[in-house]
């Protein structure tokens, strides 16, 4: 034997590679042949983002040849959330196993949880030879809070609560102006001049905030109409959503929504009156909990010396990982998107959160 012949023998002969890595098989050779070799790979939503409880759109891949253009039908492939934000509930596939088509695509869908973050689903092949899963990575996002104003022109006029102003004293003018601000009585011969909800609206106007949240974007529930439900309907359930004075009843707004939308904790700060040497604030600790977990936050801040209602929607978190500041909708001033600046301060003395029956998700059902 000469020394060529046995080089050739002894010579190491490279199989060829994929882009991707993967040896070709070689009783392909790049022909169609059902020797070849099956590999999963992504055909879409291998990366998707949407609201928390949302059905996401599909996730899709194909059953194909590491050598060819072959595709398999009827390679049984295993789904799997394997991952979720922790204490998240109600994440999940709509099938734990399909079987790829004529075209070598099989698809699955995944509903969200209640908690936002990151949710991975794993699809398997065991009967593929290489590449045996993918992995379809998701981001439930928190809804959007709707943003209204209790000065908007569509409402800013109606009679709020029908209570009227009150003189602050006998030598009033009867012009209201920031120097003599009026009181509030009720409406009479004597006081006929109404409030309006531009003027005494936030607390209303924050609770409209957190009813839109709760329902269909698309329906959501005009400021002046929810006056009117307070004002009048809850006759039929024995009382009004007002009191006397003009202060909304809280607890209420779960009769219009038989029941989907209710007050789920208070807290109150040690004292009523709003002046920092003697009123001292809640820790907005408190809020985080719930924020957290896309739940929004009704709060009253201290507005120049008047109590005033906002909601607060998110943390800002620092780089370090620490709440740096919270984004708020505030009714009564457009410009004002966040709790610590002036003239709140982060300061916050009371606190209302409202939940739904369906937890954070949305929308509740009429």
């Amino acid at each position: 034997m000469n020394n060529s012949s046995v080089m050739d023998k002894l010579r190491f002969k490279p199989r060829a590679i994929k882009p991707h890595g993967v040896f070709y098989d070689n009783n392909c050779n790049g022909e169609v042949n059902e020797g070849c070799s099956k590999i999963l790979y992504f055909v879409e939503g291998s990366t998707q983002q949407g609201e928390i409880c949302e059905t996401l759109d599909y996730m899709k891949l194909k059953v194909g040849s590491d050598s060819s253009d072959k595709v398999w039908e009827g390679v049984e492939i295993g789904w799997e959330l394997t991952s979720k934000p922790n204490g998240a509930d109600d994440a999940d596939l709509e099938s734990s196993s399909t079987e790829s088509g004529e075209d070598g695509i099989t698809e699955n869908r995944l509903t969200l949880g209640d908690r936002p973050g990151e949710y991975n689903v794993k699809a398997t092949c065991v009967d593929c030879e290489y590449i045996k899963d993918l992995t379809f990575k998701a981001e439930a996002i928190c809804p959007t809070v709707p943003s209204y104003m209790q000065n908007d022109s569509a409402w800013s006029d109606s009679s709020y609560a029908d209570i009227c102003k009150k003189p602050r004293d006998s030598n009033w003018d009867g012009k209201i102006d920031d120097k003599d601000t009026p009181g509030v009585v009720k409406c009479s011969a004597k006081y006929p001049e109404k409030w309006g909800i531009g003027k005494k609206g936030c607390a209303l106007t924050t609770i409209a905030m957190m009813v839109a949240r709760y329902r269909s974007s698309d329906n959501p529930v005009p400021i002046d109409t929810l006056n009117s439900l307070f004002k009048d309907e809850f006759d039929l359930y024995k009382g009004k959503g007002y009191a006397i004075e003009g202060d909304v009843l809280w607890n209420q707004i779960a009769e219009l929504t038989q029941g989907h939308v209710y007050v789920d904790f208070d807290y109150y700060s040690n004292a009523s009156e709003l002046k920092d040497e003697i009123l001292q604030p809640l820790s907005n600790g408190l809020i985080n909990q719930h924020l957290e977990k896309c739940t929004p936050v009704i709060v009253a801040v201290n507005n120049n010396g008047s109590r005033h209602w906002v909601v607060v929607t998110d943390i800002i978190w620092g780089e370090d990982g620490s709440v740096s500041d919270y984004l708020i909708n505030d009714p009564g001033y457009g410009n004002r998107r966040t709790l610590f600046s002036e003239p709140y301060n982060g300061k916050i003395y009371k606190i209302r959160i409202y939940s739904n029956k369906a937890g954070g998700c949305p929308p509740a059902t009429n």
